[in-house]
């Protein structure tokens, strides 16, 4: 398979994943924890922060994954290298994200 192709796959799958995690998570808040808070069913808007979540998010993980090499020698890396440089990113990417939305 064509090495560029191969990167646009991970790239958007990356892109696909992160949005996909945020809008479920968007969707839990607004149904499981705003709903215990107040006593009643938050109704699901579409608001600014669903959709800058849904730009903010895929792109902030793009740019970590990017900057740590991730799309880099795709085809050269071993499988263990990836799911331990996938885990230390997704841990160290996480407490960025919550530390900066506190």
């Amino acid at each position: 398979m064509n090495k560029r192709l191969q990167i646009f796959l991970h790239v958007v799958a990356d892109i696909l994943s992160a949005s996909g995690a945020w809008l479920l998570f968007f969707l839990y808040r607004k149904h499981v924890v705003e709903a215990v808070k107040y006593g009643y069913e938050i109704p699901v808007n579409h608001d600014l922060k669903l959709y800058a979540g849904l730009i903010f998010i895929p792109a902030m993980w793009l740019i970590i994954y990017t900057g740590t090499g991730y799309y880099r020698k795709i085809f050269r890396r071993s499988r263990l290298r990836e799911v331990e440089q996938t885990f230390i990113t997704g841990i160290l990417g996480s407490l960025f994200v919550f530390f900066l939305l506190i």
